[in-house]
């Protein structure tokens, strides 16, 4: 074999041995590096090399927490610092990380960092509405910022009227926003000086009086509701009330009404006019037949469409058109109370619910009866009721005030001779004037004869008092 050709062959063999080397190489780098951090690529200005994706990770999260931004408006002035997260900043970490792995899915792009490296920013994410707010609040505190042009209501509450704007500065977003948006990027603390610039208010003064004028159009709207016996008309403040005049990113919207004002003040016309029902009242036999009714029983009533009505205003009210409807009912049926007794003479004047404590004063003959439930625990006590030209009130009542002592006052029969009886004692008014009470000044009892009041015996009226709470029923009748 000639020696050139020795050589050739030596050669090849050199070239595929250095060639298989290479592609074992490049193979290990690649399965090496699969899913490590390449070599050249930095995240935020930290290099990732041999760093697994949650490691990344952890990372990124760890220098989000940690970045903050200080800023002041000039030398001398204070400065404020804040968090990424209080500023509303945040760092989307997954996003961020497959940015940083997109070479690692193939070998070109693996081997391609190993030449042309590359440098990453953290991904960031922001609300908008806390750096805003930030900025605004900047302003406000360094004395420059304007004001938007308001529409409120009136001293009165009846109409709308505008608060004009005022002219001022806002914050320059280059020197705010944006510095606080690329500390993010990088992932490192920033001290910024904030500038200002004229700012235009968002909204103008013309933009709030059309607004008001629109607002103070549906207050004038009528909106009528009946509940069949009287209809109700909404005041302009309670209307006025509904309204709101919302405010957007493009400055006012149209007036809008209060889905829950609107329902209280519709719910507030149905509870008046809802009736609770009475229930009956009455004595039976213990054949159960009636012998004697006390009360009769009265149906009562609910609204059924406070939802509609309220809906149907807000619709009418707000394409602009007044509003007239009424309440639909349902009705709530009233039942029989009865209590058994043996025969009609065991019938009361009042009907007593369970042990209740009530007095009968009985003028047609002189007498009162104290009861519990329908048992009498005392009585009949003879008394003297008013006379005929000082008749004492009949009908059902409840004691109100009690006094040991009471000096009383009045009038004789003529309305102009005063009288005046002091230490009036155990005296138990229940209606006005009238009042059960002692009468030390008589002797006997079972006549008419006082200015209205029920006249007992002082022993008899201190047993009572001590008896009957405030709030006792008082039924007094005739016969």
């Amino acid at each position: 074999m000639k020696r050139r050709t020795l050589v050739l062959i030596v050669a090849g063999g050199a070239g595929l041995v250095l060639a298989m080397v290479l592609v074992a190489v490049s193979a290990a780098y690649g399965a090496h590096y699969r899913d490590r951090g390449l070599p050249g690529i930095t995240v935020a200005g930290e290099p990732i090399t041999g760093k697994t994706r949650a490691e990344v990770a952890e990372s990124l999260r760890a220098r989000a927490a940690a970045t903050s931004v200080t800023w002041s408006t000039g030398p001398g002035s204070p400065s404020a610092s804040a968090t990424l997260a209080d500023l509303g900043v945040s760092v989307d970490v997954d996003a961020t990380v497959r940015e940083a792995f997109s070479r690692n899915s193939s070998l070109g792009g693996q081997l391609s960092a190993l030449f042309v490296p590359d440098r990453i920013d953290a991904v960031v994410t922001s609300d908008g509405k806390t750096l805003e707010a930030t900025a605004r609040q900047i302003a406000v505190d360094s004395g420059v910022a304007g004001s938007d042009a308001v529409v409120v209501l009136s001293d009165d509450g009846t109409t709308f009227e505008v608060t004009p704007a005022v002219v001022g500065k806002a914050v320059n977003p280059a020197t705010f926003q944006q510095e606080v948006k690329a500390a993010a990027a990088g992932l490192k603390k920033r001290s910024i000086t904030v500038e200002f610039v004229d700012a235009a208010p968002m909204v103008s003064d013309e933009d709030a009086a059309k607004a008001a004028q629109a607002a103070n159009a549906l207050v004038t709207l009528p909106v009528v509701v009946s509940d069949g016996n009287k209809d109700h008309t909404a005041e302009p403040t309670v209307q006025a009330a509904w309204i709101g005049v919302p405010v957007t990113k493009a400055g006012l919207g149209t007036p809008t009404l209060d889905v829950d004002q609107v329902t209280a003040w519709v719910q507030d016309l149905a509870d008046g006019a809802r009736r609770d029902p009475v229930n009956g009242k009455r004595y039976v036999d213990p054949k159960g037949e009636v012998l004697s009714v006390t009360q009769q029983p009265r149906d009562g009533q609910e609204v059924t469409n406070v939802e509609t009505v309220t809906e149907a205003i807000i619709a009418q009210v707000g394409a602009g058109k007044s509003y007239t409807g009424a309440f639909e009912y349902t009705k709530v049926p009233a039942a029989w109370e009865s209590k058994e007794v043996s025969s009609a003479a065991e019938v009361l004047v009042y009907f007593p619910t369970g042990k209740e404590k009530w007095i009968d004063v009985n003028l047609a003959n002189h007498t009162v009866t104290l009861y519990e439930g329908t048992t009498v625990v005392k009585g009949p006590i003879s008394m003297v009721d008013g006379a005929a030209v000082t008749p004492t009130v009949t009908g059902t009542y409840k004691i109100y005030a009690k006094y040991e002592t009471k000096t009383m006052r009045g009038f004789e029969a003529d309305g102009v001779t005063p009288y005046v009886t002091e230490n009036v004692p155990w005296s138990m008014f229940f209606h006005g004037g009238y009042a059960l009470h002692g009468a030390y000044w008589r002797s006997t009892f079972g006549y008419s004869a006082s200015h209205g009041c029920v006249n007992l015996p002082v022993s008899t009226a201190k047993e009572i008092y001590q008896w009957a709470p405030i709030g006792t029923v008082v039924v007094v009748h005739r016969g």
